[in-house]
């Protein structure tokens, strides 16, 4: 079972929502330009933050977190393309 730490949930929240944004613009410049690879790391991030938002509002940081790591793993497999 998910830990629950109000506060720091909060905080992922807000963080995984900023971060959403922009990796869904991110997403349409590398749709325009293409980048077929690209997108594939981009929304993989995005279904992350997507998840992390989801527990985020459960008050389950512990998991929350997990998803933040793995969509900040995914962007910098595109950084690094």
């Amino acid at each position: 079972m998910a830990k629950t730490h109000e506060s720091d949930a909060k905080q992922i929240l807000q963080h995984a929502k900023r971060s959403l944004k922009y990796a869904k613009e991110a997403e349409k410049e590398t749709i325009a330009k293409g980048d077929t690879k690209g997108v594939d790391h981009i929304a993989a991030a995005i279904k992350h933050l997507d998840h992390a938002i989801e527990h985020a509002k459960m008050g389950h940081a512990d998991v929350a977190n997990k998803h933040i790591t793995d969509a900040l793993s995914e962007m910098h497999k595109f950084a690094a393309m």
